[in-house]
């Protein structure tokens, strides 16, 4: 590739990054009542062309969109079979979006509406709150990471906006965080115990050499 094609390729996607803005803060609240949670989300995000909000679909559950709108401006909703899409064709300069939706059915896993615009750590402009989940439920396998506050809500401060956020254990299985923990326990001792295997078996030749 010529130096000219390297400098093109590197103005284009500083285009495209450009284009996709910055989201600078998230405000996410997310009350849990019985088989049901009411998500309130208003994001702000700066020099973007365009932008869509994708939530992911849960196996198990259905997502209903009451209200998403930028500004006093409704949002385009297109409803996939796989995630829920809200798109903003307009372009701007800055903006709030506040989406208000509610999820029903299996709570295990809360999918959150990510903006195509991402963040640049260190950000400390996104916050997740959670209120009406029991304090037995609240365990340390939730992701994030959250913090049990004075009032008893949890609240976590994560870089990045997650898809989703798993809030207690799943009743088909493990909950994502200690699922990983057991999948790199498992992995280190597949890789020690195979380490082992082949190093007897090499050594195994030699032995019988001297026999």
């Amino acid at each position: 590739m010529s130096p000219l094609a390297v400098v093109a390729s590197v103005l284009l996607l500083a285009a495209q990054e450009q284009d996709r803005g910055v989201l600078t803060r998230a405000e996410i609240r997310v009350a849990v009542d019985g088989a049901q949670a009411t998500v309130d989300a208003e994001y702000t995000v700066i020099g973007a062309v365009a932008l869509d909000f994708l939530a992911l679909r849960v196996k198990g559950q259905a997502i209903e969109v009451v209200q998403a709108a930028m500004g006093l401006r409704p949002i385009a909703l297109e409803d996939r079979r796989t995630a829920v899409v809200l798109r903003a064709y307009r372009p701007f300069d800055s903006a709030t979006v506040r989406v208000r939706y509610n999820v029903t059915g299996r709570l295990a896993r809360i999918p959150l509406f990510v903006p195509s615009a991402p963040t640049r750590p260190p950000s400390r402009g996104i916050r997740i709150v959670v209120t009406g989940l029991p304090g037995d439920r609240a365990t340390a396998t939730t992701l994030p990471r959250f913090e049990r506050e004075a009032d008893g809500t949890l609240a976590a401060r994560p870089e990045h906006l997650p898809s989703v956020i798993a809030l207690v254990a799943d009743g088909d299985g493990l909950p994502i965080p200690l699922l990983s923990e057991w999948l790199i326990v498992a992995v280190t001792i597949g890789g020690t115990g195979a380490w082992v295997l082949r190093l007897a078996r090499g050594r195994r030749p030699a032995s019988q050499a001297r026999a």
